[in-house]
């Protein structure tokens, strides 16, 4: 609650800033500022146009969309430092900013529904035969329970995991299918497949992920197993 006023104020003493003084070196200094932060949108834009396939082969649509928004913004920003308009900057930067996150929230950051989690809650609930322990290893761990309702195991590593899964009675896991392949290798046997989806994880996004899109990187496939 406290950011808004803050940033009102701010803007307000940049205003008065540049109402009362003349062009000076501290002038030029804002104008690299709003330059540099311009082509830093612009950047960004760029990078989202570049990662669009991979938005789109997990059905996350809008990311040419918000790319070319957030260009647009970038590019309107650096080149109101040609056209005299120094005044309006500060409302440049915050219809940009405004812009910039819609774009993002509402296309990248905002998944199709039913999302993966909510996709997975519900194959549990049709493989589910006889209230079987569920397990959870790494992925879905803190939301998975929000959409079923039911209590999970949570598992931390393989060894875990080849413990749960060796269960005498019916058990179904949660996991990616990098950590499948590593169970079944190290067990020697392979495990039934109920269910299989693809999911976008935003915590593996990284600059390296838009700069040289890998779907390897930031797609993971998670499968719900069952030992029998």
């Amino acid at each position: 609650p406290v950011l808004p006023p803050l940033a009102i104020l701010l803007a307000h003493i940049i205003l008065e800033r540049l109402k009362a003084r003349p062009r000076s070196t501290s002038d030029r200094l804002f104008d690299g500022a709003t330059l540099f932060i311009g082509i830093t949108w612009i950047a960004i834009g760029i990078f989202i146009l570049r990662a669009t396939p991979l938005f789109d082969s997990v059905s996350i649509s809008g990311g040419s969309i918000a790319g070319g928004i957030i260009v647009a913004c970038g590019l309107g920003l650096a080149l109101s430092m040609f056209f005299r308009v120094r005044d309006h900057v500060p409302m440049f930067i915050a219809i940009g900013s405004i812009c910039t996150l819609l774009a993002l929230h509402f296309s990248v950051l905002t998944p199709s529904r039913p999302s993966a989690v909510e996709k997975t809650a519900s194959a549990i609930h049709q493989l589910r035969q006889a209230n079987e322990p569920l397990g959870v290893a790494g992925v879905f761990v803190r939301n998975l329970p929000f959409y079923t309702g039911l209590r999970q195991t949570n598992i931390v590593n393989d060894d875990q995991a080849v413990n749960f899964l060796q269960s005498s009675g019916r058990v179904m896991c949660v996991l990616t299918d990098k950590q499948l392949d590593r169970l079944e290798a190290r067990l020697g046997r392979t495990f039934l497949r109920l269910f299989r989806t693809t999911y976008f994880n935003t915590a593996n996004i990284r600059i390296r992920s838009l700069i040289d899109p890998d779907a390897g990187r930031v797609i993971q496939t998670v499968l719900v197993v069952a030992n029998k």
